[in-house]
């Protein structure tokens, strides 16, 4: 069985999204399933990752984003350990110059705990 991820999302006025991302891994496992989202011309402002308090993941698991055109990881080296098991933690991308050009996908690695769960907070800004 997969986990089990929630997407909601909020657009203000200026121009600002911030996408929810509530993701639980499957009863009895550690993994969690990637998240495809669709977020094209906007830039990534920031990211705010929030562990369950209850069974949060790994301590220093890692958080990736990558654009499937570009291929690249908007977070590169700012998600590894990023994601902690009681700490909030809130990381920038790596550059705020890059455009979105395809679907991101959102990727947690080295997670250990079964049954875990984080939220992911993303904000997302047009390119004006």
């Amino acid at each position: 069985m997969a986990s089990v991820n929630t997407i909601s999302s909020k657009e203000y006025q200026n121009g600002v999204k911030i996408v929810s991302v509530s993701m639980v891994c499957a009863s009895g496992s550690a993994a969690f399933t990637e998240v495809l989202l669709e977020e094209r011309g906007k830039r990534l402002h920031s990211i705010d990752i929030v562990p369950d308090l209850v069974t949060g993941p790994t301590d220093d698991s890692d958080l990736l984003l990558t654009d499937s055109i570009s291929g690249v990881n908007l977070i590169a080296t700012n998600g590894v350990d990023a994601v902690d098991n009681a700490t909030t933690n809130n990381i920038l991308p790596d550059t705020v110059a890059n455009i979105i050009k395809g679907s991101l996908t959102l990727a947690i690695s080295n997670n250990a705990v079964v049954t875990a769960a984080v939220t992911i907070y993303l904000t997302f800004e047009h390119d004006f």
